[in-house]
């Protein structure tokens, strides 16, 4: 079982997202990194990032892309 931080970032191929979730994994977080568009991600290059495709607007993604985080941020 692993003792670090789970963070979900929505938007994460937004301005915000993009610096945050290399920052939380240098940080030593472990990472969910989500936005509308699967292939915007993948584009990022993030190694050691999950990658999820949700919409906090559309309620039926967001099972998936929240479970077994710790903190989301938005």
């Amino acid at each position: 079982m692993s003792t670090r931080i789970r963070a979900l970032v929505f938007g994460a191929s937004g301005y915000i997202g993009t610096n945050l979730t290399p920052r939380l994994m240098e940080e030593g977080w472990q990472v969910r990194a989500a936005a509308r568009h699967l292939a915007v991600l993948k584009a990022r290059g993030w190694h050691g990032a999950e990658l999820a495709e949700a919409d906090a607007l559309v309620p039926e993604t967001l099972p998936a892309a929240l479970e077994d985080i710790d903190v989301a941020f938005y």
